[in-house]
């Protein structure tokens, strides 16, 4: 069925998605320290672990972590970024297929232990590899003939996710994809955690007649044209229209789980009628 679905933006909400507890399962695993992480050495270990926490934390694609370079890292100590560059056709890129921004150029602060991470793998790990030397790019590979070269796309979607989904049945729906629909959903819970709290505040002041307070909590609201914007620019979006389906699929996702309550509600019910009539 899947491949007969027509491509692109539009069809987010037909995409085979994992459930958020299987997206924080599937991040434990990842970790260098986790016993069932089935990679060989912490090395290989940390580079994979980092390149799906960019991924969870930044909503970015996959092409764009293997496109980071050494220059991308802002070294901000309270607030650490990483900036996604458009580098079409690259000539320090040795990759046949070079993975580049099919978005805006854009920067995401990262937690400060990601950031932390990071810079061992820059200044401990990733110089060991004499190749590494001749190209900018950070995450590379650890082993074979391309030892040190710049990370290819199909080693992180072969070698990297497949192995890691193995460890669980539960990871069967885990996509790299998947990564930046979990990050708009968790942008879309937060966005509604932050309305339901000012709408909170605005009740209050509205009883206690607080009117001028009131103009200013209202102020604080995010509205549907703002969250897109929002996503606009954390995505790399160009256009509303881009940014519009994330909004949309939350909801989606929003009424299945209401739905879903209000059938189990029903059953419930149903249970105890029928419960009675047996009586």
């Amino acid at each position: 069925f899947k491949a007969h679905y027509p491509k692109g933006l539009s069809n987010l909400s037909k995409a085979t998605h994992a459930e958020a507890d299987h997206f924080k399962a599937f991040l434990e695993v990842a970790h260098p320290n986790h016993p069932q992480n089935p990679f060989s050495n912490f090395e290989i270990k940390l580079r994979n672990y980092l390149l799906i926490q960019i991924l969870y934390w930044t909503g970015c694609r996959p092409s764009e972590v293997l496109s980071l370079t050494l220059d991308d890292i802002g070294h901000d100590i309270d607030q650490p970024a990483l900036r996604f560059i458009r580098r079409h056709d690259d000539i320090n890129d040795p990759r046949k297929v070079q993975p580049t921004l099919k978005t805006q150029e854009r920067e995401i602060n990262i937690p400060p232990a990601l950031y932390t991470d990071l810079e061992y793998y820059i200044r401990v790990i990733r110089p060991t590899f004499n190749r590494s030397k001749s190209h900018p790019y950070i995450f590379v590979h650890h082993k074979g003939g391309m030892k040190g070269s710049a990370m290819t796309d199909k080693a992180f979607s072969e070698a990297v996710i497949p192995k890691l989904k193995a460890v669980d049945k539960m990871f069967t729906n885990i996509q790299r994809r998947g990564f930046r629909i979990y990050f708009n959903e968790r942008l879309s819970a937060q966005i509604d955690m932050h309305n339901e709290g000012v709408s909170e505040q605005i009740l209050v002041a509205e009883k206690q007649g607080l009117y001028e307070e009131v103009k200013v909590l209202k102020s604080k609201l995010i509205k549907d044209g703002d969250e897109i914007d929002m996503r606009m620019m954390l995505n790399g979006h160009s256009s509303p229209e881009s940014a519009r389906p994330y909004l949309n699929r939350f909801a989606e996702r929003k009424a299945r789980d209401i739905h879903k309550r209000m059938m189990l509600d029903i059953s419930s019910a149903t249970k105890e009628i029928k419960n009675g009539r047996s009586s």
